[in-house]
C-alpha cells in the first residue's frame, strides 16, 4: 500500500551554528526574520538543525517558542552557564537549564522537525538526533525519533565540549555512546569556524542549484572581542545588535527566499 506524499515547494531549512555565547548573534538575526515573516519560525521553516548553542535555539524553535522568549531564556540562564569557572559547574548548570526548559520532552513532541548535531565518542564522527522518519537516511524501518533519547540529554551532549564541560555520555536505544571532546578554547573556536566553512563549500559544490543565504559575519572591533564563554550581558547585547545589522544587509534577499 502506498500513501501520497505532500510536496511543499520551496522546502525551507534553518541551520544554526554553534559558538557558545555567540548564540546571541544568531538570535539577533532570527529576531528580524521572525518580525519580517510575521509568524513564529516553527511555522516558517520545515526543518531546523543546530549544533551546541545553535541546537538549544533550534530545539526551542521546534517546540514553538518565539525568538523574544528564547532571548529572554538566554539572558537569564545561558549567562549563568558561561560565567561558571569549572567544567563541573558549567555542566551542572547546563543540565539544570535543559531539564528545566525541556523536561522529559522527546523528539516526537516537537511542532516542526528538528536535528541536533553531536559526536560519537568512539568513532569521532558526527551524529544527528532527528525527530522525523522523513529525516532518516537508511534504516527507516527501525527509526526511533531521537534514538529514544530525551531532547534535554541530546542538547547536553551537543553543548558539552570537553574539557570545558564534563563529558556527557548519552546511551541511545541503539547502543551508541555520544560525547564531545576538544582541547582548548582556541581549538574549539577554530574547529567551529573550519567546520562551518567546509560545510559551506560542500553546499556550494553539491547543492549549487539550491538557493541558500549564509549569515555569519565576523567583527574585529574591540567591542566585539567576545569569546565562546562571554557572560558580560552588555557585550552580548551588542553582539545581538550586530546580528540584527547582518539581517538588514540581506533583508531583500531573505524576503525573496522565505516569503515567496
Amino acid at each position: 500500500m502506498t500513501f501520497p506524499v505532500e510536496k511543499k515547494v520551496p522546502y525551507k531549512i534553518l541551520c544554526l551554528d554553534g559558538g557558545g555565547a555567540k548564540g546571541f548573534y544568531s538570535l539577533g538575526v532570527l529576531h528580524e526574520i521572525e518580525a519580517m515573516a510575521g509568524q513564529k519560525l516553527h511555522e516558517l521553516f520545515d526543518l531546523v538543525f543546530g549544533t551546541s548553542t545553535g541546537a538549544i535555539i533550534a530545539a526551542l524553535i521546534a517546540q514553538g517558542s518565539s525568538i523574544d522568549d528564547i532571548h529572554g531564556l538566554y539572558k537569564d540562564h545561558v549567562v549563568k552557564v558561561m560565567k561558571r569557572k569549572t567544567a563541573a559547574e558549567k555542566s551542572k548548570v547546563l543540565a539544570e537549564l535543559t531539564d528545566d526548559v525541556f523536561g522529559d520532552a522527546m523528539f516526537g513532541d516537537v511542532k516542526t522537525p528538528v536535528g541536533i548535531v553531536t559526536t560519537k565518542w568512539m568513532s569521532e564522527r558526527p551524529m544527528i538526533f532527528k525527530g522525523s522518519v522523513a529525516q532518516a537516511h537508511g534504516r527507516t524501518g527501525s527509526f526511533i525519533p531521537g534514538f529514544g533519547v530525551r531532547i534535554s540529554d541530546a542538547l547536553q551532549a551537543s553543548c558539552s565540549a570537553f574539557p570545558f564541560f564534563n563529558r556527557k555520555f548519552v546511551h541511545t536505544m541503539g547502543g551508541d555512546d555520544v560525547a564531545r571532546y576538544l582541547k582548548s578554547v582556541q581549538l574549539l573556536q577554530k574547529t567551529l569556524e573550519i567546520n562551518t566553512q567546509s560545510m559551506d563549500q560542500l553546499r556550494t559544490i553539491l547543492f549549487k542549484d539550491v538557493p541558500t543565504i549564509r549569515i555569519s559575519d565576523t567583527f574585529e572591533k574591540p567591542d566585539m572581542a567576545t569569546d565562546l564563554f562571554e557572560h558580560n550581558l552588555k557585550k552580548l547585547n551588542v553582539l545581538r545588535q550586530r546580528g540584527r545589522d547582518s539581517f538588514a544587509s540581506r533583508e531583500i534577499e531573505l524576503n525573496k527566499l522565505l516569503l515567496k
